[in-house]
């Protein structure tokens, strides 16, 4: 594509806006972002802005009042507790472990939370202040070029904004 038609994202696209899912793929992390003004759920309208943050490092929700996590990516690795046990038990089934049990009772819990303030730090690790007084640390956990998490708008033409190990860059997804 043509560098004058491509569009740079910028990290101020997500302040003010309302997450609207958090899930994951394997162990691929995501949390998606649109407008305040939303209804519930997400109408084909607003599919021009759904922003998203796709997270392959360490992170962890915490409740800055009760001083606890909520939930984290090391949670991927533990059994659900309100699953029995057994021999053949795969972490990576949806549902099965405690990242997905305490995702979705913080989604059932917490309705219209948005995005009120950001902050970097000299590694690019963010730390997103959110409106019910909860907080989502991303960090730089990688020594290497692989990526630690990534921000874009979905179905957009703009470059996605990339943090790695070793740097942070734009890069233009082809179609």
């Amino acid at each position: 594509m043509d560098d004058k038609k491509r569009k740079r994202i910028s990290m101020d696209m997500l302040l003010n806006k309302q997450i609207v899912d958090i899930g994951r793929t394997g162990n691929v992390f995501w949390l998606r972002f649109t407008d305040t003004n939303a209804d519930q759920g997400l109408e084909k309208n607003l599919a021009d802005h759904i922003f998203t943050i796709e997270i392959f490092s360490d992170f962890r929700m915490i409740d800055k009042e009760k001083r606890e996590v909520v939930f984290g990516s090391s949670d991927f690795d533990s059994p659900n507790s309100e699953i029995k046990y057994c021999e053949d038990f795969d972490l990576n089934v949806q549902g099965a472990n405690q990242y997905d049990a305490q995702v979705a009772k913080w989604l059932e819990s917490y309705k219209e939370v948005c995005v009120e303030k950001m902050k970097f730090n000299v590694l690019h690790d963010l730390r997103l202040l959110l409106s019910n007084g909860h907080i989502l640390e991303i960090f730089v956990s990688f020594t290497s070029e692989d990526v630690c998490w990534r921000f874009f708008e979905e179905d957009s033409k703009r470059d996605h904004f990339v943090v790695t190990g070793k740097e942070k860059f734009f890069e233009y997804e082809a179609d």
